[in-house]
Parts: structure tokens; sequence; C-alpha cells
């Protein structure tokens, strides 16, 4: 898992890249002010969420993506 004050790997940053990207054209609405990316590497694939800060309510988009690939395989936007 990355993100807080551990430096993201190349391989992250670029799956994160590819996961906003992706994020900004499906979930317009979502801010990333104040959230916290988080990627995590499941294997055969990326999975890149956002944790909001303590006492903001409300829901992030998660994002998996193909690791050979880098293909957006799902997303979902938690409430």
């Amino acid at each position: 898992m990355s993100g807080g004050d551990r430096k993201l790997s190349v391989s992250e940053e670029k799956v994160l890249q590819i996961a906003e990207e992706f994020i900004h054209q499906v979930y317009p609405e979502f801010s990333e002010d104040g959230a916290t990316p988080q990627v995590n590497d499941e294997g055969e694939k990326w999975v890149v969420t956002y944790q909001l800060p303590v006492g903001v309510i409300g829901g992030v988009p998660t994002v998996i993506i193909d690791e050979s690939s880098l293909k957006v395989l799902d997303s979902y936007h938690t409430q």
C-alpha cells in the first residue's frame, strides 16, 4: 500500500496517473483535495483508491488496473 509519507515507486506513479486520468473522466465530481491516494499491488492487478482525511464524510472512487496491460478493468465509487 502506498500513500501518506512513503514515496511511490515508478510503477505506482504510472498506475496512479492512469487511475487519476480515468477518475477525471468518469467521476468528474470527485475532488482529490485532502484525499490520500492508496496504490495496492494485488498480484495481477493494481487497485487505486483514496483515504479521506479524518472527520471527512463521503465516498471515494476505486479503480482496478490490469498489471500487465495497464488497462482499467473496473471501477466503482463508494458513498
